[in-house]
């Protein structure tokens, strides 16, 4: 009798999803917030290079049936275990209700992708990093502006920025979300977008350095001006003040690219040099 590819293929999938916090060969217990999953070592080391590294090294996790894990959010967590096991990491019970009264379903769902992709970052699963910011670009250029009317967006960046580095794709993919929208949310919210840049330091520089060139012109004076006081105020021995007065944009991104110092600017000049 022939057996259906597809069929044992799924079948396959089934058994997977069905070891997931089951008592089954499990080997290990993941505590977290509270919370317990049971959970198999091979499994966890085949999607995370950390539980890799944890749980087949030297570290004393390696001989312990118990691992706690800390600092992370648990919904998160709990999602980047299920989508080891072939599990959707976003259940529907947990992540289609705002979690707050004013907040909207796209702005849970949104946070939700947020934290998941921070906890594939951090426990370097890179198959579900991928994932969640393919989930994240659907959903967020759909909803990008519409949160920001909402006032939830600040809070979503805000997230973002508490964990990525500069070139980090989801960081990345918010400013290019927020530079397709900026006219329209200094327009709906001028104060709310001032509020941003004030307290997302890093967003404001991101922000200026993906401004085109060339172009004092095309950047309207207080934006440049409220950029560049963010900006100095967070980091004061950067000399932007002065590109900035002169209209030089393209000095404000290099003195920004290249973090040079105060000091050392005024000790070229006064040795006369250039």
């Amino acid at each position: 009798m022939a057996i259906d590819p597809g069929n044992a293929e799924l079948e396959a999938e089934q058994r997977l999803q069905s070891f997931f916090n089951s008592d089954i060969l499990s080997d290990l217990t993941v505590r977290f917030s509270g919370r317990e999953v049971k959970a198999h070592k091979v499994i966890l080391c085949i999607h995370s290079r950390w539980f890799a590294n944890a749980l087949t090294g030297s570290f004393l996790e390696a001989s312990q049936s118990t691992l706690e894990l800390h600092d992370d959010d648990p919904q998160a967590l709990e999602g980047m275990l299920r989508h080891f096991y072939n599990l959707e990491p976003m259940s529907p019970c947990e992540t289609d209700r705002p979690s707050t009264p004013n907040q909207t379903d796209a702005s849970a769902k949104l946070k939700h992708i947020v934290h998941l992709y921070a906890a594939a970052d951090k426990y370097d699963a890179p198959v579900l990093k991928k994932e969640v910011l393919s989930s994240f670009m659907t959903l967020a250029r759909k909803d990008w502006l519409a949160l920001w009317n909402s006032g939830e967006l600040p809070d979503i960046i805000e997230a973002i920025y508490a964990f990525a580095l500069r070139k980090d794709r989801l960081r990345i993919a918010a400013v290019q979300l927020s530079l397709e929208n900026i006219g329209k949310f200094r327009k709906s919210n001028v104060d709310a977008f001032r509020d941003l840049i004030e307290s997302v330091p890093d967003f404001s520089a991101d922000i200026l350095m993906q401004v085109p060139l060339p172009s004092p012109v095309k950047v309207s004076a207080d934006f440049s001006e409220k950029l560049v006081e963010v900006l100095t105020a967070h980091s004061g021995q950067l000399e932007l003040h002065e590109a900035a007065k002169l209209g030089d944009l393209a000095q404000c991104k290099l003195l920004i690219r290249i973090g040079t110092y105060v000091g050392s600017l005024s000790r070229s000049r006064a040795a006369g040099l250039p």
